[in-house]
């Protein structure tokens, strides 16, 4: 989903995520995510990413965040 999201020119340079719930069989996963923030380093810039994804009983299952570099 993030690489999708990004482009082909971007590149994730960071990730991580905690599984808090299990997603049972024949259950779906609606996944999101939002930039929480964006910074320039070295002359690169990079978007911070928050991510999720939710269960279709309501309840979230994952969580995490990413940094992505963009051109």
């Amino acid at each position: 989903m993030l690489s999708r999201w990004a482009g082909p020119n971007a590149r994730i340079t960071k990730l991580s995520q905690q599984n808090r719930e299990w997603l049972l069989v024949g259950f779906k996963a609606i996944c999101g995510g939002s930039v929480s923030g964006k910074f320039v380093e070295s002359g690169r810039q990079y978007l911070e990413c928050d991510l999720w994804c939710d269960c279709d009983l309501g309840f979230c299952t994952n969580v995490g965040r990413a940094t992505v570099e963009v051109p």
